[in-house]
């Protein structure tokens, strides 16, 4: 599944994305949903060291750059970093010390539990 999406999905959505991205600014003039969506996706594919070919996919992987770039989102790393560092059980406190903006209560428990999707 994942050498699927690797390999054949990404791509071909990178070849599609790359025929209608501006090749600077953002898709609409602003930065609008839209990029943020992209990006997002994108910086989460980074957490398992995917990256945009920026040779192949020029616009693609501009335009993930300069959303990524924002202040917003490059205060948002630190935060995303760290965590990927910490057990799950000790991100709040961690994130918590960084002085993230974390409500007073939380569903999430100490030990991690299992969700309610079953992947065979």
């Amino acid at each position: 599944m994942v050498q699927q999406a690797r390999d054949i999905d990404l791509p071909a959505a990178l070849d599609y994305l790359e025929t209608h991205l501006p090749t600077d600014d953002f898709i609409f003039g602003e930065l609008s949903i839209a990029d943020i969506g992209i990006a997002s996706f994108f910086r989460m594919a980074g957490f398992v060291r995917y990256t945009i070919d920026a040779e192949r996919w020029p616009r693609c992987a501009g335009l993930v750059a300069r959303t990524l770039a924002l202040p917003v989102f490059a205060k948002l790393a630190t935060f995303e970093d760290r965590a990927l560092r910490t057990p799950v059980s000790e991100q709040r406190a961690v994130l918590a010390a960084m002085g993230a903006p974390l409500t007073d209560t939380t569903c999430g428990g100490a030990p991690p539990r299992r969700g309610v999707i079953v992947i065979d």
